[in-house]
């Protein structure tokens, strides 16, 4: 893994809504090489699940390249290295 970041599990944790909308992250990497695997760490209003379970989900992952931070604007996307839609049996979810 390039560079681990688990869920807060505690009171600092936070939800955000994915509903119609992105949420990028700007992650560390540490090697080259290609990314073999992605882990996206979910959690369900009032911990009530989708009617078809988590697995049932459509996700789009895409990897951009990295715009360094500057003395006067923060780290940000650049190109488009890589996207894919995963649909309900195409990802694994778990509890």
């Amino acid at each position: 893994m390039h560079w681990p970041q688990l869920p807060d599990l505690g009171p600092t944790g936070v939800d955000i809504g994915l509903s119609r909308t992105a949420l990028g992250d700007d992650f560390r990497c540490t090697e080259t090489g290609p990314i073999r695997s992605v882990h996206i760490w979910g959690s369900f209003q009032d911990d009530l699940l989708p009617k078809g379970g988590p697995d049932s989900l459509t996700l789009q992952v895409s990897l951009y390249s990295d715009i360094p931070a500057t003395a006067t604007h923060g780290s940000r996307p650049g190109s488009l290295l890589w996207a894919r839609v995963f649909k309900q049996g195409e990802y694994t979810a778990r509890k």
